[in-house]
């Protein structure tokens, strides 16, 4: 009877192990919870999928590979989008009988849910593999109209409300590339920016994206920032390590009452990051004049 037991036991473990070679018959991920498995050249493909614990921010992929095989190989780790499309693949070179840990960034990324497959890329090699994962950076958002990636889809950004948001974070649709945002500028004065932002790039240097603000028509007006005397059409929020986080003030001297739109622009991706934006309004103007009055 026992031996009936430890034969239905290791078929179960066998299926369990075969089953995992489709999106469809994909083994089951959790956050921050290692994970460990074994490819050669008979089973070369493992598959995994995972609900991620927060929709927006860096998947980051910690792993031990050992090739216990006499010739060497590549194991690669590969994520996909719910769709099956691909993200990105990082290879992991191993000689004959080594070992090596290695961590890769996937990001920034906007998503539910994903696909990991571990793959015996190249020569058929035994290779084992341990891994967890983690979202890393999660970008707290209150943007309410998305995408608001034109003038014409402009979010309202209110005096004295501080929005939280990203741009320039892939999607299974694409790069989620460029934010709008619109307000009424109720009075003469200083328009006064407040910003933060977090990189969300782990490059060693990185870009942070453009600001652009706009008039009612789309027209460009200069930005000064801090007491900077040039002022400029647009201007980068700031530059910095991997993960660079600034935190700025921009100007708009003698600005009318009017209607006003801010703009964050990614350079599609390359400058993903997460921030913060709220306003206000110094230097105001009390006019009681009757205007037009450029004339006698």
């Amino acid at each position: 009877m026992k031996q009936i037991f430890l034969l239905l036991a290791f078929l179960g473990m066998a299926s369990a192990s075969n089953a995992q070679t489709t999106f469809a018959t994909a083994d089951t991920l959790s956050a921050n919870v290692l994970t460990s498995g074994t490819v050669n050249g008979t089973s070369t493909q493992h598959y995994y999928k995972t609900v991620l614990p927060t929709h927006k921010g860096v998947f980051r992929l910690v792993t031990s590979t050992t090739n216990s095989g006499s010739g060497s190989g590549y194991l690669q780790y590969k994520l996909f989008w719910k769709n099956q499309n691909s993200i990105n693949s990082f290879n992991v070179y191993r000689t004959p009988f080594a070992s090596g840990n290695d961590t890769f960034n996937f990001g920034a990324l906007d998503a539910d849910s994903l696909f990991l497959l571990v793959d015996d890329y190249y020569n058929g090699q035994p290779i084992s593999y341990s891994f967890k994962y983690e979202m890393l950076h999660a970008a707290p958002s209150n943007e309410s109209t998305i995408p608001n990636a034109t003038r014409a889809t402009a979010e309202a950004l209110p005096f004295n409300t501080i929005k939280n948001a990203y741009v320039g974070f892939n999607t299974p649709a694409g790069v989620d590339n460029e934010d709008y945002f619109k307000l009424v500028f109720p009075r003469n004065g200083t328009f006064k920016l407040y910003v933060t932002a977090q990189s969300m790039r782990d490059i060693s240097a990185t870009v942070l994206p453009q600001l652009y603000i706009y008039d009612r028509n789309g027209g460009p007006v200069s930005i000064f920032r801090n007491n900077n005397p040039s002022g400029f059409t647009y201007t980068q929020l700031g530059f910095g390590p991997a993960y660079n986080t600034i935190t700025d003030t921009f100007n708009v001297y003698g600005r009318a009452a009017d209607t006003m739109y801010i703009s964050l622009s990614s350079y599609v991706g390359n400058w993903a990051a997460t921030y913060s934006l709220n306003w206000s309004i110094a230097d105001t103007a009390l006019n009681n004049e009757p205007a037009p009055n450029e004339t006698l």
